[in-house]
């Protein structure tokens, strides 16, 4: 099941296998930690450019949660969906090393950017993310209250 090119996605699987699926992930130990970003709402220097938005967004994400995951004798490795834009995956990749690199306190660290559906970790963000965007703007909290005792944070930012 899911796309077998792109794995599973929240918004486009149909209800039944999304309701599998989240009932899946309910039952694995896991940590989510989101940071809300609206790019209309974003300060107009982090719209300058879809880099720029990306790296501002993985910034305060990362030093909110890095130190509450991870400390000095961790390997922290920071991955990203490759971003379907005009920007070419090797600067993803560099903003985001930039970035694992101010905010992560461990000294063994890296920066992946990998298609969504080649990594589990991911698709299981998508899901998550999902279920939070539909109860911040459809007050929508069926798929919400499956995970939410995993949700550790919700920072808004802007």
């Amino acid at each position: 099941e899911g796309h077998p090119n792109s794995g599973f996605h929240a918004y486009s699987d149909p209800p039944p296998l999304r309701h599998r699926v989240f009932s899946a992930i309910a039952s694995h130990p896991f940590r989510v930690d989101a940071t809300i970003l609206t790019k209309k709402r974003a300060y107009q220097q982090v719209r300058t450019s879809n880099l720029r938005f990306w790296k501002t967004n993985w910034y305060y994400h990362l030093r909110h949660v890095a130190p509450r995951v991870a400390t000095k004798q961790d390997e922290l490795m920071g991955v990203s969906a490759s971003i379907e834009t005009k920007m070419s995956p090797a600067d993803v990749r560099s903003a985001l090393t930039d970035v694992v690199e101010q905010v992560a306190p461990c000294q063994n660290r890296h920066a992946h950017v990998w298609p969504a559906h080649a990594d589990l970790g991911l698709q299981l963000a998508d899901y998550c993310s999902w279920a939070i965007a539909r109860k911040r703007e459809q007050g929508k909290t069926d798929y919400y209250d499956l995970i939410k005792g995993k949700i550790k944070s919700e920072y808004v930012l802007f």
